[in-house]
């Protein structure tokens, strides 16, 4: 067996987990990582093995390190860069993640490579088990994120690189460990997506910091061009794998389509209401940040400003993505809303638009309202 089908099979990611603790209840005594008895195709036992979990601490871990790289982390993450942090860094790292997604979420559909089979693998993650697996976007995001912020923080201030780079390792390392303690990727998922976004990093740069630079000057004709082109690259994912599934005859659903429409409207919404709300001086580098200049308690007021933002969008995210689901699932002839949402022409727009409203609620609305209450 050479070493790229080792690392590709499920034998390495069933070891850690039980290394871990996450066992299957009636192991084999000849090989303890696979079940004594084969769970039924039949039956509900093969999306969920019998399985025990000796130490809940590290799946509560694992969970937590997944969600840094998944939709809870762009609804908290960013909008917090919006309301307390550096509005350029955080507009260009959104570029960066959006464009870098953008390629890891379609090579999925296009090299159709399956997940870490189950058994011997334990699935953890039931959320993401309609996508596959190669290469790992959680991966993609978790390296993009945290070196795309050092590196265009760096251009603006003197900071620590040595200790920057040691707490981007830690945060990209803590997400890869969650994914394979999870059983959602093989070794080889996570070092095709590690040296993925790195390449696509090095790649994608000057083109972000160009794009970034011309779109901020030119405001009204740059965020129009934006938008419809971010709705177009996420239509596109959703014609990757139109086949249609034998046992069900609809076409083919994973849960990657959505996601990749929900990082692109993210990424049009947040550039479009930041640069509404900020419209250039005589340089860019004029705006270090949000922050007032003078604050009587820099703390206090952050921590208010960011309260008083997370009221304002929580609710209404939630009441917006309502509303336009059941919009759009309207035009659908699918007997339920489940059945529904999983069709192109509902999915795509209902998440585009909730997203890119809430980015923009986030870089400009909100804003201007905390200014009415000196918060800003």
């Amino acid at each position: 067996m050479n070493i790229i089908s080792l690392l590709a099979g499920a034998a390495p990611v069933a070891r850690f987990q039980r290394l871990c603790g996450v066992k299957w209840l009636k192991p084999d005594i000849n090989n303890p990582i696979y079940p004594h008895e084969q769970p039924s195709t039949s039956s509900q036992e093969t999306k969920q093995p019998s399985h025990v979990i000796t130490n809940p601490t590290l799946l509560q871990l694992a969970l937590g390190g997944s969600e840094l790289a998944g939709e809870p982390f762009y609804y908290v993450f960013f909008p917090a860069c919006a309301w307390l942090f550096e509005i350029r860094v955080a507009r260009r790292t959104l570029l960066m993640l959006a464009s870098v997604m953008y390629v890891g979420q379609s090579l999925k559909d296009i090299l159709k490579w399956p997940r870490p089979s189950s058994p011997p693998v334990i699935r953890l993650d039931e959320a993401y088990e309609t996508e596959y697996g190669m290469p790992s976007t959680h991966t993609m995001c978790a390296v993009t994120v945290p070196f795309t912020l050092l590196l265009f923080m760096s251009d603006l201030y003197e900071i620590s690189i040595y200790k920057g780079i040691l707490l981007s390792i830690a945060w990209s390392s803590f997400v890869m460990l969650s994914r394979i303690y999870l059983g959602m990727h093989s070794i080889l998922d996570i070092a095709a997506g590690t040296i993925l976004s790195g390449a696509l990093i090095k790649l994608f740069y000057p083109v972000v910091t160009w794009i970034e630079d011309i779109q901020y000057f030119n405001f009204s004709p740059w965020s129009g061009i934006l938008g419809i082109t971010s709705f177009f690259l996420s239509w596109t994912v959703f014609q990757l794998d139109s086949g249609t599934n034998p046992r069900t005859g609809k076409t083919n659903w994973n849960t990657a389509r959505g996601d990749t429409a929900e990082i692109l409207g993210w990424c049009a919404g947040f550039i479009t209401g930041s640069c509404q709300m900020l419209q250039p001086t005589t340089s860019v580098h004029d705006l270090h940040h949000l922050l007032p200049v003078a604050l009587e308690n820099p703390f206090l007021r952050c921590l208010v400003r960011f309260s008083a933002g997370a009221i304002i969008l929580g609710p209404t995210t939630l009441i917006l993505r309502k509303v336009l689901l059941h919009v759009f699932a309207s035009f659908s002839k699918s007997s339920s809303i489940a059945e529904a949402k999983k069709e192109c022409y509902v999915e795509l727009p209902y998440k585009f638009f909730t997203t890119f409203v809430s980015s923009f609620m986030s870089t400009a609305i909100i804003p201007s309202l905390l200014q009415n209450f000196y918060l800003w």
